[in-house]
């Protein structure tokens, strides 16, 4: 009987950071993997676009429709219950909220050994925090000026609350995706999605940024994580190169 080709294993097919495997891919890893190259790369084409309009909008100092209509309406909801939930939210966006689960997850993943998983991590959001300053420093968009809502005074574009929590949800779940396949990964993105939606939704809702803020922030962190992730799967090939030489000039 002759020997059945060893089929791909799911963390070769999908690995969304590269570097799983040393052996170069074969034709059913690239035809399952094109789909979801695919999608991601028609999902960051739109975000730049979004991002494109926005960032126009916001240069000029105008408000859409959507804006001057958000915040009215979300504070229109207001209860004492949806008060307690918005503000919990809004707390665990905070960049010391973010860096704190963070470090606790990269903690995790050094003692698994998953050293590689550690440094996107903490590059996707650390990079994200400092972008969001950055940009902010660029747009000088002013906070949403509401009576029921007193808000510090600095600057509103991107919301950072926004950015910075689907920033680190997506390389979390990406993270997950590559140590326990599609199913867990795709659940994960699912979470990330829901839980930055609901943040985004509470600084509407408390009357600290705009509509546009929040898409901008979301916009912005999706494009972020592409990007650390496209250099992550570009240098993956040259670390088992290196590795491989090591291996080979290394006494055994």
């Amino acid at each position: 009987m002759a020997d059945r080709a060893p089929r791909p294993s799911p963390e070769r097919d999908s690995d969304p950071l590269g570097g799983a495997s040393s052996a170069p891919p074969d034709r059913e890893e690239v035809r399952r993997a094109g789909p979801l190259l695919i999608a991601g790369f028609l999902v960051l084409l739109g975000c730049a676009l979004v991002l494109a309009v926005l960032a126009t909008d916001v240069r000029r100092q105008e408000l859409t429709e959507l804006d001057r209509f958000g915040n009215p309406f979300m504070h229109a909801l207001a209860s004492p219950l949806l008060d307690a939930v918005m503000n919990a939210a809004s707390f665990i966006g905070t960049d010391v909220m973010l860096l704190g689960i963070g470090a606790v997850a990269g903690l995790v993943l050094v003692r698994a050994r998953r050293d590689r998983e550690a440094v996107f991590l903490g590059v996707a959001l650390i990079g994200s925090i400092l972008l969001n300053l950055g940009m902010k420093l660029f747009f000088h968009r002013a906070r949403p000026s509401l009576p029921w809502a007193t808000v510090i005074p600095d600057y509103s574009f991107p919301s950072g609350h926004s950015m910075n929590s689907l920033a680190f949800g997506l390389a979390l779940a990406l993270i997950v995706w590559r140590l326990f396949g599609p199913r867990w990964g795709a659940a994960s993105l699912v979470l990330a999605f829901l839980g930055a939606g609901l943040i985004g939704l509470s600084r509407i809702y408390l009357g600290y940024h705009y509509v546009t803020d929040v898409v901008g922030g979301y916009a912005t962190a999706a494009l972020w994580v592409g990007i650390v992730v496209a250099v992550f799967r570009a240098v993956a090939p040259r670390r088992r190169d290196a590795d491989r030489l090591r291996t080979r000039l290394l006494p055994r």
